[in-house]
């Protein structure tokens, strides 16, 4: 099964739900999948969903899943990891509507950089790794050379930054 979430996010996030059901209906992907809509306005029409789940059945279904399709929120990519999936994500986007900022995409492009997971820039992109999951999840498993910008590293120079920031004289 593919499960689709777009996390319980005040925002729609109908591309998502769009780009994968007008997938299936061509064919491209499926035909097992299960969504999780939240706040959309767009009803899937080649798959079944629900606008909310419990955490416990959330689980589950990534758990059974062989493919996981999710926003870019952290809880929902924790939460896949947390269970030993490689997430496919489509980061909500400033500029369509989809959130407040583009802190998904940052999120996960420094994620990708990471290997964590798989992230899809454009519907053409998205349906692609779906049809070749497996291959690059074995990709992200290959030796990479050690980056600045982990994850840890990152975090480390943004909590000094918030620290520093704290202890500077406020000027008025």
């Amino acid at each position: 099964m593919i499960f689709v979430t777009v996390g319980q996010e005040r925002f729609p996030f109908d591309r998502l739900l769009r780009i994968i059901d007008e997938a299936a209906a061509r064919g491209e992907i499926g035909p097992d999948l299960f969504g999780q809509t939240g706040f959309c306005r767009y009803r899937p029409q080649t798959f079944p969903c629900e606008p909310y789940l419990p955490l416990s059945r959330m689980r589950q279904l990534i758990q059974e899943s062989r493919i996981v399709v999710t926003h870019g929120g952290v809880g929902s990519i924790a939460l896949c990891l947390s269970t030993g999936k490689i997430p496919v994500v489509m980061p909500r986007k400033k500029r369509l509507g989809e959130h407040l900022d583009d802190h998904q995409v940052e999120f996960a492009a420094m994620m990708e950089a990471e290997r964590r997971v798989l992230v899809a820039h454009s519907p053409a992109d998205l349906v692609h790794i779906i049809n070749h999951y497996e291959k690059r999840v074995a990709e992200l498993a290959l030796p990479r050379p050690p980056q600045s910008g982990d994850l840890v590293s990152y975090l480390s120079r943004f909590i000094e930054g918030v620290e520093r920031n704290k202890r500077r004289p406020v000027r008025g």
